[in-house]
């Protein structure tokens, strides 16, 4: 399985941040795991441009090096500077832009590949954010992106957290499906548990082309 690079190469971002959970024995492997479900559909391609929008700390810089020739990243935090500086330090080369997710007017429009891991779920207005993404993209690119997934199981799990499911993630998992679905091609999807049906489980992924 994926493991996180060394903490000194992150960036806590804010009191939020959940570099921690990463590195803990059980917590851990599951969110461990929801980075895996997102580079297992990667893996299978090298691209030329690829964004990561919502990097955050910069905790998948390193694992999506190894599949771009250009990586780049979007955020809104100010810390970009920091997050530069210290992928640097362990061989990561990354471009970053400020900017939010409802507003990629100022990117470019050239990316062949993005990657969002845990982003849609915050984003109320979600077909507007589908739009905003596919504007950067030329046809036939690709898209990854993973979320939780809303059911009462991960209601309750995020409560225990003391997370206000309702205010954190407005969007639900098939909200986030069918957005992008009316501008990308959904390729895969795949979940976690697998055993479980889709509605059921707690987090999925997917791979999509845009039409």
């Amino acid at each position: 399985m994926w493991q996180p690079p060394p903490k000194t190469a992150l960036v806590w971002t804010n009191d939020e941040d959940p570099i921690d959970y990463y590195y803990k024995p059980i917590i851990g492997y599951f969110y461990r795991k929801r980075i895996q479900l997102v580079l297992n559909l990667v893996k299978h391609y090298t691209f030329d441009r690829l964004i990561d929008i919502g990097y955050g700390c910069g905790l998948l810089f390193p694992a999506l090096s190894e599949h771009a020739h250009r990586l780049f990243g979007l955020e809104n935090h100010g810390k970009h500077a920091e997050v530069r500086r210290r992928m640097k330090k362990i061989g990561v080369d990354v471009t970053l832009y400020h900017g939010d997710l409802r507003d990629l007017s100022s990117l470019p429009k050239n990316f062949d590949a993005i990657t969002l891991v845990s982003v849609l779920e915050h984003i109320k207005e979600i077909d507007s954010a589908a739009r905003e993404l596919a504007a950067i993209q030329p046809r036939g690119t690709m898209l990854f992106c993973g979320s939780p997934v809303k059911n009462k199981i991960t209601d309750l799990i995020f409560t225990l957290f003391g997370f206000d499911y309702e205010k954190h993630h407005p969007s639900s998992h098939r909200a986030i499906i069918n957005a992008l679905g009316k501008h990308y091609r959904i390729l895969k999807l795949t979940w976690f548990p697998r055993f479980l049906p889709l509605d059921y489980s707690l987090y999925f992924a997917l791979s999509a082309r845009k039409k």
